[in-house]
């Protein structure tokens, strides 16, 4: 369910490196703002995806892996 706060940690981790070197300056309620709700977005789309598969089954899943791989196949083959 929490998959997102790492990768998110890090980028921000990232940012805040990148324009400490450059001395850069930015605000930070956007920073704060842009990682708010980009946490939030990740994870109510988690959530809801999570919810969804509960829901549903896979078949239409592995029906969509066939159609792909096939045209694939196919245009490669070809082409």
């Amino acid at each position: 369910m929490y998959l997102a706060v790492p990768a998110i940690s890090g980028a921000t981790f990232l940012m805040f490196i990148s324009i400490i070197e450059k001395n850069s300056f930015f605000l930070w309620t956007e920073v704060g703002a842009v990682f708010t709700l980009s946490f939030l977005f990740a994870y109510f789309t988690i959530s809801f995806f999570i919810n969804l598969l509960k829901k549903i089954d896979f078949k239409i899943f592995v029906i969509y892996r066939i159609i792909v791989a096939t045209s694939f196949l196919i245009l490669f083959n070809f082409f």
